[in-house]
C-alpha cells in the first residue's frame, strides 16, 4: 500500500487487504503467501516500508477498529459519492 493514497491515517494506521485465488473464497496461493513474507522480511530491514502482517481474521481486524476508534466514534463521515481514485486505468490499459 501506498502510504499518500491513505487519507485517514489519523484515524487508525491499519488498513485491510483480503486476498485469494479467485472470487469464490479460493484462499491464497503459495506465491501470494511467499510474497507477504518477503515484503515482511523487507519492512524488517527498512523503516520506509510500514510493518505489515497477516491478522487471525476480517473480525479481528473489526474488533481492533472498533477498539481504535472508539466503536467508530473517531472515524470520518462521509457524505455524497466515494470515488476510489487508485483505480483509474488499472485494466482498461492492457487493451491498448
Amino acid at each position: 500500500m501506498r502510504l499518500n493514497i491513505v487519507k485517514n491515517l489519523e484515524s487508525s494506521n491499519t488498513a485491510l487487504l483480503v486476498f485469494g485465488n479467485g472470487d469464490g473464497g479460493g484462499g491464497p496461493l503459495s506465491k501470494m503467501l511467499e510474497n507477504l513474507r518477503r515484503i515482511r522480511a523487507a519492512a524488517n530491514q527498512s523503516r520506509d516500508i510500514p510493518v505489515v502482517y497477516m491478522g487471525a481474521s476480517v473480525e479481528d481486524f473489526y474488533a481492533d477498529l472498533e477498539r481504535d476508534t472508539n466503536f467508530g466514534e473517531t472515524l470520518p463521515t462521509w457524505h455524497g459519492e466515494l470515488y476510489l481514485e487508485v483505480c483509474l486505468n488499472s485494466n482498461s490499459m492492457s487493451l491498448y
